[in-house]
């Protein structure tokens, strides 16, 4: 019998490397104990990814019914990407354990098995209709149980009705904040410099002819739209951006008793409304398969649906290692945005995994933003860790990153260290490392408030003790003027608390750009 295990065993090892080979070979880092397999061949025909695209589809025309054209038309399928995730404790092997299985005559055999978290989806949607090109991206997360839930959704229009084709310009179609529909036009160069039209053509059109052009594709009818038309930027002139940080704690909560999280997030929900960023950067946000309670497993669904005007980006950075007993619970940062997030990206930050106080991994998650009248903004948000040794190794990481970037750039975080520390002297341009470059980057709260200690940190105290939480800008001719940076505190502390940080937020002036005589619409 033993014998018969240990074969069964080797067979089972043997198929497993065979679907390895046929799913996309060998396995590959994905985020702090996760590896992902690539999957080969995959088509927008597969069973699964036909109901992952339909669901994406039926999202969107819910949520944002006026930024998706007619039912009878089917979108082009591009970017389209499925990987399978798989538990890992170290990030290089798959976690293995033994089992038993009877067959049909009641004999057991002895089987090893590894630790699947389920499928990732990516792919792009895009629809043509009226010289108007209609551009959603998603990435989907499937879990072992069948659980979709959508993990990052930004979208554009873009015109097709270039009037000066030689000018080397694509021409967007956006939305001016809080609105419900996309009523500007704004031209980009791939050089980072930006021009933009007074008006979106349409509001010229008499009214019977604008309901026949856009009633039967986005939905939106004049009664949304405002006749005043965005004005034109200047050199020198600003636009201000409203920013915010926030740790908003997991799925934590001091109440131990059934109903105390979704307290907690009543609390939250209500700060985060109060403030109205038009930019939100998120620390600590999870997917976490047994807790939720009501509000559900997944916190960035959550977060959408009370935010139904923003875009978002979800990164994990780490499955906690409660998932293989627990189910999976992961961790990561999101960037929240009422303006259209053009593309996003991550980096995985040093970990020395040797280090008991650095067993998490962290990540640094980019969102590059178009912000009318001045262009693109690039956004960074991480979560560094409780390690001295990491959080010194990530802030150079977090720099070279940034210093890549063309245009204004802004870093948002919960950094685990105070203003004094190396790391955050060397973020703050005050110090260097050996053989690395001075960062070029502000500590708006500082700026500001040189004299204020500005301590967010900890709520669920009596009293606040630690400044953890920062915003930077990188300090060049590219970016920005603070006009405010204030810590919004409702009071709540301990049991009150909506989290165990206070929000950081900013205003910003951003420099905007001129109007280029050739990018005038005819």
């Amino acid at each position: 019998m033993k014998a018969q295990r240990w074969m069964m065993k080797y067979v089972v090892l043997l198929w497993i490397s065979n679907v390895m080979n046929l799913c996309g070979g060998f396995l590959r880092e994905d985020f702090g104990n996760v590896l992902r397999q690539d999957v080969k061949s995959v088509s927008p025909t597969d069973s699964d990814v036909d109901e992952v695209i339909k669901y994406a589809q039926q999202y969107t025309r819910k949520r944002y019914p006026w930024s998706i054209p007619n039912e009878k038309i089917d979108p082009e399928i591009t970017n389209l990407n499925k990987k399978l995730l798989i538990y890992s404790h170290d990030n290089r092997a798959p976690l293995y354990y033994d089992d038993e299985v009877t067959d049909r005559s009641g004999a057991m055999y002895g089987i090893t098995r590894f630790i699947t978290l389920g499928k990732i989806y990516d792919f792009s949607l895009t629809w043509k209709e009226n010289m108007i090109k209609f551009c959603h991206s998603f990435t989907l997360s499937v879990s072992q149980k069948d659980q979709i839930n959508i993990y990052v959704h930004t979208f554009y229009l873009r015109s097709l009705n270039n009037s000066n084709p030689n000018s080397g310009l694509e021409h967007y179609l956006f939305p001016k904040v809080g609105s419900s529909y996309f009523k500007y036009f704004a031209n980009s160069e791939h050089s980072g410099q930006y021009s933009f039209s007074q008006e979106f053509s349409h509001l010229k059109m008499p009214e019977e002819k604008f309901q026949e052009t856009f009633s039967k594709t986005s939905g939106a009818g004049p009664e949304v739209l405002e006749e005043k038309t965005i004005s034109v930027g200047k050199d020198g002139s600003f636009k201000h951006l409203k920013v915010m940080s926030y740790n908003i704690w997991h799925m934590s909560s001091k109440s131990t008793r059934v109903g105390g999280y979704t307290e907690r997030m009543a609390r939250l929900k209500q700060a985060i409304l109060k403030a109205d960023a038009d930019v939100i950067a998120l620390q600590e946000v999870r997917y976490e398969e047994v807790k939720g309670e009501n509000l559900g497993p997944c916190q960035i669904h959550m977060l959408s649906e009370w935010l139904p005007q923003y875009q978002y980006v979800f990164q994990p950075a780490q499955m906690q290692l409660n998932t293989p007993y627990e189910g999976r619970t992961e961790e990561g940062v999101a960037i929240m945005s009422k303006y259209p997030i053009l593309s996003h990206d991550s980096l995985m930050l040093f970990i020395n995994r040797s280090n008991s106080a650095d067993t998490h991994q962290r990540v640094l998650l980019q969102a590059d933003i178009f912000v009318p009248s001045v262009g693109m903004v690039h956004i960074f948000n991480t979560h560094l860790s409780l390690s001295h040794e990491a959080r010194e190794k990530s802030v150079v990481q977090i720099w070279n990153r940034v210093n890549q970037v063309k245009g204004p750039a802004i870093v948002f975080g919960d950094l685990n260290a105070e203003p004094h520390e190396p790391a955050m002297q060397y973020l703050r341009g005050k110090a260097e490392f050996p053989g690395t470059e001075r960062s070029g980057l502000i500590d708006v709260w500082s700026k500001k408030h040189p004299n204020d200690k500005g301590f967010t940190f900890n709520t669920l105290e009596k009293n606040l003790t630690k400044r953890i939480d920062y915003i930077f800008y990188r300090g060049d001719d590219q970016c920005c003027e603070i006009e405010d940076c204030y810590i919004p505190d409702d009071g709540g502390r301990s049991y009150n608390a909506a989290s165990d940080h206070l929000p950081l937020m900013a205003v910003l002036s951003l420099k905007t750009k001129t109007l280029k005589p050739d990018a005038e619409p005819s």
